[in-house]
């Protein structure tokens, strides 16, 4: 894991066939802050596409390759703050070619922030 337990914690997870929901929290102290941005930060759209494979490979326990996504939607900016809750929201299936394919949002109270449609392949 690159941003588990560093940029990202898992609070809490609900995991049923093909779906899991993760209640995160993201450390607003953390140094890549310092340049997205000073005094403004701003959660960069590549670590919420990592805190997404992430979360997915803990909940399969297989190590993903991001292979495509369809479809990345970052819906509106994502600040940082001490104890916020994001929840993570990922459904996936696999297809005849051993792919997980993937539908995930990201939420902060309840409204989306990023959305995306993607497939994986295991490494």
């Amino acid at each position: 894991m690159l941003l588990q337990n560093n940029f990202f914690a898992i609070q809490a997870t609900h995991t049923e066939a093909q779906r899991i929901v993760a209640s995160c929290t993201i450390d607003p102290e953390h140094a890549i802050f310092e340049g997205h941005f000073p005094k403004q930060p701003v959660v960069p759209g590549v670590c919420m596409v990592q805190m997404i494979k992430e979360i997915l490979e803990q909940g399969i326990g297989k190590k993903l390759f991001l292979r495509a996504a369809s479809q990345l939607k970052f819906l509106q900016l994502l600040v940082p703050q001490k104890g916020a809750i994001i929840t993570a929201d990922l459904s996936w299936k696999t297809d005849d070619e051993n792919r997980y394919i993937l539908t995930a949002s990201l939420l902060y109270e309840e409204k989306a922030v990023m959305k995306m449609n993607a497939h994986f392949t295991e490494m």
